[in-house]
């Protein structure tokens, strides 16, 4: 004998379906991540130079080099957390500010490397740096002017928000380092850490377009993340707020890493044990007073 549901059955019915339709339903939005949540750039010729952290390190320099010698790469990261897990990326693009005239005929070409680990900027040098993808995610033509260079990385993106212990950034490679018709062709793009008011809107920008991940209730929009708080269900559509890892120290780094929370680095790091370094909280200037009593053999 065929059954009919009743009316409490069909109002449960009715209640899941509207439910289902508000979480499926959640608009695009739209969040400018600016400036990167950290960048540097290493020197093959100086490959014990830290040249991330610091007021003095306003530009992150690419450079290629005929006998591969003075190879010059730039890093970036931006902090991904004010996104939800399981968001679908619709767009996501990476804008850097071309500061300086390419001295080799235009066009150069850079491409931005997926980096495989975790890095700081205030300690990463050539002699540490992380591993990259071989294969670039994107390329960019740079010409000889100044100007914005974009970089279209909404499939990284998406990887990244889906699983946000891959998130490492991207290395920023001239796409012919080296050999014939290569001269040093310095390029910088303008860092974060620039303090000219003219030039702070063109600090790293990544711009995401995304839709958020449906839910019903809050435990729908837990995550595993370190650097998101507050996870929660509004109308439907998951929200989160990122973790603020700021300690009120000028003179430290204030970076989130997903896997162990924030990390408050000190931005004066000269990249020797030999030297004491230290940060004037009010100018931020570095200084390195070199102790022969904890040299550990890299000074010479």
């Amino acid at each position: 004998m065929a059954t009919h549901p009743t009316h409490a059955g069909r109002a449960l019915v009715i209640a899941l379906a509207l439910t289902a339709a508000t979480a499926t339903s959640a608009a695009a939005l739209t969040v400018t991540l600016q400036p990167s949540s950290q960048d540097a750039f290493i020197m093959q010729n100086k490959p014990n130079r830290i040249a991330g952290a610091g007021p003095n390190n306003t530009r992150v320099r690419v450079q290629g080099s005929p006998p591969g010698t003075q190879v010059w790469r730039g890093l970036m990261q931006f902090n991904l957390s004010p996104i939800p897990t399981g968001a679908i990326v619709n767009s996501a693009v990476v804008e850097l500010f071309q500061g300086s005239v390419a001295n080799a005929p235009p066009p150069l070409v850079h491409g931005l490397h997926r980096i495989n680990v975790s890095w700081l900027q205030s300690a990463v040098k050539w002699n540490n740096q992380p591993g990259a993808a071989v294969s670039p995610s994107v390329t960019t033509n740079v010409i000889g002017g100044q100007g914005p260079r974009t970089f279209d990385v909404t499939a990284d993106v998406q990887n990244f928000v889906n699983a946000c212990t891959i998130d490492h950034g991207w290395m920023i490679k001239s796409q012919t380092e080296t050999g014939a018709g290569v001269n040093n062709d310095d390029v910088n793009y303008i860092s974060k850490e620039e303090n000219k008011p003219a030039d702070l809107p063109k600090r790293p920008k990544l711009t995401v377009t995304y839709t958020p991940p449906p839910c019903i209730t809050n435990a729908d929009c837990a995550d595993a993340s370190a650097c998101t708080i507050n996870e929660r269900c509004v109308m439907g559509a998951c929200v989160v707020d990122a973790l603020n890892c700021d300690d009120g120290d000028p003179c430290s780094d204030d970076i989130c890493d997903c896997t162990i929370g924030c990390i408050n680095a000190p931005i004066c790091n000269d990249g020797f044990t030999c030297t004491t370094d230290h940060c004037d909280p009010s100018t931020l200037e570095c200084t390195y007073t070199f102790n022969n009593s904890v040299c550990n053999g890299d000074c010479s």
